[in-house]
Parts: structure tokens; C-alpha cells; sequence
């Protein structure tokens, strides 16, 4: 009996874990504007009742995870390809305008 409940408490002890990681990479999705995966689209949600006063609450399933962690890696790194890019272009006008100045000051 006590083993029954002692499991049922860590099934809704993941389960709350799940939800406030769906909650995390929600907002993460919003903060890097990339659209949130649709209920229809897949087996990507599922319901779960915590019987509290919110009702049903979805909750990414294993494959809900794993294709927004890769949607927002994906985005993540689309933005630091783009940083990349502007910090190398500044970086070799810098370095020719110094070897232009360096080139000038040697003549006079």
C-alpha cells in the first residue's frame, strides 16, 4: 500500500517537473520568437490534471521536447552566425584601415 502511494507521488513529482520545463521552453520560444509546436501537429502534448482549480494542463511528451530543443538550438545558432559575421567584417575593416594608415604614414 505504501509503495503504491510513494510511487504515485513520484509519478506526479515528474510530472510537475515536465510541466515546468513545457513552462520554460515556452517562454523560451517566445523570447526568441519562434512559433510554439500546434496540438494537432503531432504527439507532441499531453493532458495531465493536477486537480487543482487550473484543469487540464498540456505537457510535452518526450518527442515535444526534443524537437523544440532542437527549434530553439537551431534559432541560437542561426543569431551567433549572424553575430559572427558582423564582429569578423568589423574586425578585417579595423585591421585595413590600420595597415592603410600604417602604409601612408611610412611614405611621408
Amino acid at each position: 500500500m505504501e509503495l503504491g502511494y510513494l510511487s504515485n507521488q513520484q509519478d506526479e513529482l515528474q510530472t510537475w517537473i515536465e510541466f515546468f520545463q513545457t513552462t520554460y521552453y515556452q517562454e523560451k520560444c517566445k523570447k526568441l520568437a519562434i512559433p510554439l509546436l500546434k496540438k494537432e501537429d503531432g504527439n507532441y502534448y499531453y493532458q495531465f490534471n493536477f486537480d487543482d482549480e487550473e484543469g487540464d494542463r498540456d505537457i510535452l511528451t518526450t518527442e515535444g521536447f526534443y524537437k523544440v530543443r532542437s527549434l530553439i538550438r537551431q534559432e541560437e545558432k542561426d543569431r551567433r552566425e549572424i553575430y559572427g559575421f558582423w564582429a569578423s567584417a568589423i574586425t578585417g575593416i579595423i585591421g585595413g584601415l590600420i595597415g592603410f594608415l600604417t602604409i601612408i604614414r611610412m611614405k611621408f
